[in-house]
């Protein structure tokens, strides 16, 4: 009995012991994967930002839809890079993978202008520019050739010491020929904006497919968060309430309406109006474009205290 008794001890102890040991392994062994997935990681982070650095040089030059993999610091981890256009601007979007790991990210991406840098071109109509209050044009510009004319505003007392912080050059009787062409991507996913009324934020990555959401018949926007790789359409006036929250949309409408202290980045376009009220920031990379029958009146108004960081 004593020694059955001792054979049955030493058999639970050693059970015990293979437990403790087979755990002690598989924490072992879990901790390696943990490490070498943790040093992967790194790695694939330190060569992203690398990657990315090295198409940016490529970005408009000699980089189009898509580039081959490179290595790009010949540890193994290959990256790609590929540009589309967003507007009047262009997306770059870098993918760093390692085995089934990967990276990817957009960058909207601005353009640095070596040349013909004006701030202002205004057509020779044989009138001058009529500036009142504190208005200032800071930059080069080209002007009709009877100039700038200080005009008057019922209530507003205050000049500007300097009209135009820069040099005057004279322009023509025509507008110069836009380098850039607007351009959106053809392939797109349609929704109704109806389609997002319980949803208040929208957001659509660069890498994924254009998606288009119509508005025709729901003028006001309000209280939503539109982001990303998103184009807003609308065939009537679209009203843009400072509730809002938008950042590199696309809008597209005949006439589009930012309500009083609206802050936000968009690139619009309109055939009729453009309007941007006062105390209204459009932050960098914005822009501003009217293209519509040369017959009819097409304008941008800028409220008092405004900015537009981009191109109109």
């Amino acid at each position: 009995m004593l020694k059955a008794g001792a054979m049955a001890y030493a058999i639970i102890i050693s059970l015990v012991l293979g437990l403790f040991l087979g755990m002690f392994l598989l924490l072992q062994s879990n901790s390696r994967l943990l490490q070498e997935r943790s040093f992967i990681a790194g790695e694939l982070l330190t060569t992203h930002s690398s990657a990315t650095d090295y198409f940016l040089k490529d970005f408009g030059t000699n980089l189009n839809n898509s580039s081959k993999a490179i290595d790009v610091l010949s540890n193994g981890i290959y990256s790609t890079g590929k540009m589309k256009n967003w507007g009047v601007y262009k997306v770059g979007i870098v993918s760093t993978f390692f085995k089934n790991d990967s990276i990817t990210k957009a960058y909207l991406l601005g353009e640095k202008q070596v040349d013909d840098n004006l701030a202002l071109y205004l057509t020779d109509y044989d009138k001058p520019l009529n500036m009142v209050g504190l208005a200032t044009i800071k930059g080069d510009a080209k002007l009709p050739r009877s100039g700038i004319k200080r005009g008057n505003i019922s209530n507003v007392g205050k000049r500007a010491p300097v009209l135009l912080d820069g040099t005057r050059l004279v322009s023509s009787k025509t507008l110069p020929r836009l380098k850039e062409e607007v351009f959106f991507e053809e392939q797109t996913i349609d929704k109704k904006i109806a389609e997002f009324s319980e949803q208040k934020t929208v957001t659509n990555p660069f890498t994924k497919t254009t998606l288009k959401i119509d508005s025709t018949g729901r003028p006001v926007i309000s209280n939503m968060t539109l982001e990303g790789n998103i184009v807003l359409k609308s065939l009537d006036t679209l009203i843009i309430k400072n509730s809002n929250t938008i950042e590199n949309i696309v809008i597209d409408a005949p006439v589009v309406i930012f309500e009083e202290g609206f802050s936000g980045n968009a690139q619009v376009y309109a055939s009729k109006r453009i309007e941007l009220r006062k105390n209204s920031v459009l932050k960098y990379p914005s822009s501003l474009f009217i293209d519509g029958d040369e017959d009819e009146l097409m304008e941008i108004n800028i409220g008092e205290n405004s900015q537009v960081l981009g191109g109109v």
